[in-house]
């Protein structure tokens, strides 16, 4: 089957080792047509042997590669040819180089839709998807049958190759809104003959005679019935999800040895187009072995830095999804250009970051618990923003600092390897449903600003924070926290609204602001907010009105927050009746009752009938953060470290994260600024007594007694690595 004779030279080491450093790689040249290229040309054998040289030279230890790789190994039905990607595996397994290996069923041959001309996924237009990935519609019977086939051949041939680390399935598996820059309006899927009737008996096995009416036509999103378009947006996203478990289930079956993982998109579940692209981030993670994710930092236009809060929340995320675990990292980008790509009118190339910023984006992920770091792309046929080798097969500068990386990773990968985070204090609910509604109500971006408002707040006082969907809540995963931030939770379902009332009970703390349960699991409206929560809460909403900035005063000192001080919302502002046994924290100016507290058990509910997460997000009102931290430092939770001698700007550009192993903490200082800076930080789970050494120099830099805080330095746009132990 192989023809490399040097697989005993190629050494494993031994499981969670190793940490796994690399770059995408298409040794068959990229399949698909280039927006205004045309079919790029194909890569020949030697270059593709020299990229894979190169790419050994520049330090990396993996590549991902195959993801598109169905129409060359199977160009004919029931016809296999495997040469390309023989070759190629057998020259990683000569050159030392794992591959992370992609299971393609995104981008069938001309052939399979040639036999089912009728299986491509169709948008709300009538249209069908573009010739890209994804094509074909996991509701079409032709495609199970086609798709289990060619798993079972590719599987069955590479099951063995000492250089396979894992498989990925499909890539960044949603609905990709292809057309919608051309046609201007929203694009959906699927809405084929094939999903449609899939959609109709899914909704009669779950509600029987209770569910809801489907028309046909399906009509446009704004004008679907509201419960009825949060089921179809739901089945989309379970359509996916489900393909992506039966894929697995095929590669278990010639393949039980290797993890199965994929590249979901941290990027999409703080997005607008969360319920267009139906990528329900929770339920991939659950269906997968092991969590695997991609994420692209953004930059202005400007040579200036953004530094998105949603880079940082991204990677919670993925940590949140792990369970704590290690994950895949598969794609980042590992240049600061903008301009020429794939799908993009623009040509030509302009840098607008400072190229420094790679470093972070590299290490942000180990920061968080990631297993490998993967860029994407080591090469591309036309000059890309995301490629660090030129079409000519020339080096970019970014190669330079992926080079300098790389030696640091190898230096470090044993303790990276087998270093996992901490567990969080707080948790962020997230809800499905909640998206779906506010995106046909055109109002989806303010549970996302609600949501990031929450997390800057916290992450920005060092407060580590964890995601958690409504079905993680419902199992039980509540009860790890100390508090539970939940922010425009617009729909609650009924199995929820049970557990949050069992998680005050319990002792945990609950906050909730506008909008909170203004609707259960059939967009029913009623009491609010809903399903008997007004008795766990202690209020009731009778109406919702929009208003610039409405204040607050407080009325009853309640930890930190002083009597008198003024907080605002953003734009909305509740009446609200507050109900016997209630505490009234604040009012608004209209002498309404503004924050209201339940003592339910032994924890406690906290009601603020304004957006003021969302307040914070938008405006930066200190005020606003003052109330969400001083909430979760009520309830318990404390900052992983603190941090003094830093002016207010060069605190926040400063990112500070901790892992920890059986014998010491790592700490990672990731500085955004465009100065060195100088801080002294105060570690909370310090040893009594303990060292603080440089990672890469192994040179003490402080001894701590017990609370003791200790003083260092990190260059502008560069890393630190700090290990902690105790004196022995």
């Amino acid at each position: 089957m192989y023809t490399n004779n040097s697989f005993s030279n190629f050494k494993r080491k031994k499981k969670g080792g190793e940490f796994f450093y690399g770059v995408a790689y298409y040794p068959e040249g990229w399949p698909f047509i280039i927006s205004g290229y045309g079919h790029p040309p194909k890569i020949t054998d030697s270059e593709w042997l020299t990229d894979l040289e190169n790419i050994k030279k520049a330090g990396f230890n993996v590549i991902r590669v195959c993801e598109f790789s169905w129409p060359i190994i199977e160009p004919e039905p029931d016809v296999y040819d495997f040469e390309l990607y023989d070759k190629v595996l057998d020259k990683c397994a000569d050159l030392g180089i794992y591959v992370i290996l992609g299971v393609d069923t995104l981008n069938p041959p001309e052939w399979f839709f040639e036999m089912y001309p009728d299986a491509w996924l169709i948008n709300n237009m009538g249209q069908r998807t573009i010739r890209e990935w994804p094509s074909p519609c996991f509701s079409h019977p032709g495609f199970r049958e086609r798709s289990a086939k060619y798993i079972k051949n590719f599987i069955s041939h590479y099951k063995d190759h000492p250089t396979i680390v894992a498989y990925q399935v499909d890539n960044e598996p949603a609905h990709h809104p292809r057309r919608r820059k051309i046609i201007g309006r929203e694009e959906l899927y699927c809405y084929c003959t094939y999903c449609v009737n899939r959609f109709k008996k899914w909704l009669r096995d779950k509600y029987g005679d209770d569910a809801p009416y489907v028309p046909d036509p399906l009509p446009e999103f704004e004008f679907f019935p509201a419960w009825l378009w949060v089921e179809w947006r739901l089945f989309n996203e379970e359509t996916i999800v489900n393909k992506i478990k039966w894929i697995k289930e095929q590669i278990k079956k010639w393949d039980r040895n290797h993890p199965v993982t994929t590249n979901i998109m941290m990027h999409v579940a703080f997005s607008n187009e969360y319920s267009a692209m139906a990528h329900d981030v929770w339920s991939l993670a659950e269906v997968l072995d092991e969590v695997g994710m991609d994420y692209y930092s953004s930059l202005t236009d400007e040579k200036e830095l953004n530094y998105s809060i949603r880079d940082s929340a991204a990677y919670s995320l993925a940590r949140s999804l792990a369970k704590g675990e290690k994950f895949y990292c598969l794609e980042i980008q590992p240049t600061t250009l903008r301009g020429q790509g794939w799908w993009s009118d623009e040509k030509g190339l302009r840098e607008v970051g400072d190229p420094r910023l790679v470093r972070l984006w590299t290490w942000r992920p180990v920061a968080y618990g990631a297993k490998s770091v993967v860029y994407w792309v080591w090469k591309t046929q036309i000059p890309t923003v995301w490629a660090l080798v030129r079409p000519d097969g020339s080096f970019s500068k970014y190669l330079n600092i992926v080079r300098e990386v790389s030696d640091k990773i190898k230096r470090l990968s044993p303790l990276i390897a087998e270093s996992k985070p901490y567990p969080s204090d707080v948790a962020i609910l997230y809800s499905k449903r909640t998206l779906h509604l506010a995106f046909r109500d055109k109002m989806s971006e303010i549970p996302i600003q609600s949501i990031l408002g929450v997390f800057e707040a916290l992450w920005e006082n060092r407060i580590q924070v964890d995601f958690i969907n409504v079905d993680r809540a419902e199992k039980g995963y509540l009860m790890r926290y100390k508090i539970c931030f939940a922010p425009f939770l617009y729909v609650v379902e009924k199995a929820l609204a049970n557990s949050l009332e069992n998680f005050v009970k319990n002792g945990g703390y609950l906050f909730t602001d506008a909008f909170y349960g203004y609707f259960d699991e059939k967009i029913r409206y009623s009491i609010v907010p809903c399903n008997n929560l007004d008795k766990l809460m202690l209020y009731r909403n009778h109406l919702t009105l929009l208003e610039d900035k409405p204040k607050f005063v407080i009325t009853k000192k309640w930890g930190s927050l002083k009597l008198g001080a003024t907080f605002s919302g953003y734009s909305y502002i509740e009446e609200i009746e507050a109900l016997p046994d209630a505490k009234i924290i604040a009012e608004f100016e209209n002498k309404l009752p503004a924050v209201v507290l339940a003592e339910i058990g032994k924890g406690k509910a906290i009601h603020v009938g304004t957006d003021i997460a969302r307040a914070y997000f938008l405006n930066k009102e200190n005020n606003a953060a003052e109330m969400i931290i001083n909430l979760a430092e009520m309830a318990g939770a404390k900052p992983l470290v603190r941090v003094l001698n830093l002016k207010p700007e060069e605190s926040k550009n400063l990112e500070i994260t901790l892992l920890r192993n059986e014998k010491s903490q790592i700490m990672f200082l990731l500085n955004a600024n465009e100065n060195e800076v100088y801080p002294k930080i105060y570690v909370k789970n310090a040893p009594k007594n303990s060292r603080i050494i440089d990672a890469l120099t192994k040179q003490e830099i402080a001894s701590l007694k017990y609370a003791d805080g200790f003083e260092t330095s990190v260059q502008a746009y560069d890393v630190r690595i700090l290990i902690i132990k105790p004196k022995n």
